[in-house]
């Protein structure tokens, strides 16, 4: 069992602390880990809106589209490169004597 131990800083809200308290009790199945790391995306998300300008979260959401649509291109390119070649590329047909 994991202690809960206090740290330096502000005080944890009750939910704050309730989050806490169900991720260290948490199973170490996946979904249950799943489910609490989506609250927690949830609620940085919407501390991020509150944060950030319209146009501040456009431009980072633009960049990371960008280095998305990069990363997805070079992983294709590596699959392509895998791939046997084409049946037609590789060996000439053997030619029947005459």
């Amino acid at each position: 069992m994991t202690a809960i131990r206090p740290k330096n800083g502000e005080r944890l809200s009750p939910g704050d602390l309730r989050r806490k308290v169900l991720f260290a009790s948490a199973e170490t199945n996946g979904q249950t880990r799943r489910q609490l790391m989506s609250a927690l995306g949830k609620l940085g998300a919407a501390a991020r809106k509150l944060k950030l300008t319209k146009r501040e979260r456009k431009k980072i959401a633009r960049k990371a589209s960008k280095v998305a649509a990069v990363k997805r291109s070079k992983a294709a390119l590596a699959r392509s490169k895998l791939e046997s070649p084409a049946p037609h590329l590789s060996a000439p047909e053997p030619r029947g004597v005459a």
